[in-house]
């Protein structure tokens, strides 16, 4: 199969409540899990902190839309 390489630009919230910062230790974990397995090629972070932005290596735009 056939992969392609897709861009996702994230915007994060102007603040970030504690419920969202709860959140950050269980995505980092399944961000790395991904990258190992060779799902995401890499990620970057504004220096605002305002936008992520990920590289994905998948068939279809509709699986990176799952991950």
């Amino acid at each position: 199969m056939r992969m392609n390489q897709f861009m996702v630009e994230i915007t994060l919230p102007g603040y970030l409540t504690q419920e969202f910062i709860e959140l950050i230790p269980e995505q980092r974990a399944f961000i790395d899990s991904v990258m190992e397995k060779g799902v995401i090629t890499g990620y970057m972070l504004a220096l605002d902190r305002s936008k992520l932005w990920v590289t994905f290596r998948s068939r279809t735009t509709a699986d990176v839309i799952k991950i």
